[in-house]
């Protein structure tokens, strides 16, 4: 069986400026250029890999960790593991709608982790 554990960092450094190419725009060989935050980018690539194993892998087991997060659940925070959240309850299991709807609104972040 196989099993799939996302780590999304949505830290600080995360919060910064990045360009961003319209996947559209170079498809038809006139790349535009847009400017997002980092964070936005790994939430979409994530949102896009999840999506694909809801589909296509259903079977397979899925998890997602953010770190750098303003909140902090997670097993080992009485050990100090700070501004990291086990989203889902912390299941890994089979991708579903209810997985989707995690990035839907996603935790806050912007912290410094220890991950």
């Amino acid at each position: 069986k196989e099993a799939t554990v996302l780590l999304v960092d949505v830290g600080s450094r995360m919060q910064e400026p990045a360009l961003w190419l319209d996947e559209a725009s170079v498809k038809a060989d006139e790349p535009r250029r847009h400017i997002t935050r980092k964070v936005d980018i790994a939430l979409k690539l994530a949102r896009g890999v999840l999506q694909h194993k809801v589909f296509f892998c259903p079977k397979h087991d899925f998890g997602i960790v953010f770190f750098g997060t303003a909140a902090t659940s997670n097993e080992l925070q009485t050990d100090g593991y700070e501004h990291v959240l086990v989203a889902r309850e912390g299941r890994v299991d089979q991708p579903d709608i209810d997985a989707l709807r995690v990035f839907i609104d996603p935790p806050v972040g912007g912290a410094t982790s220890d991950a």
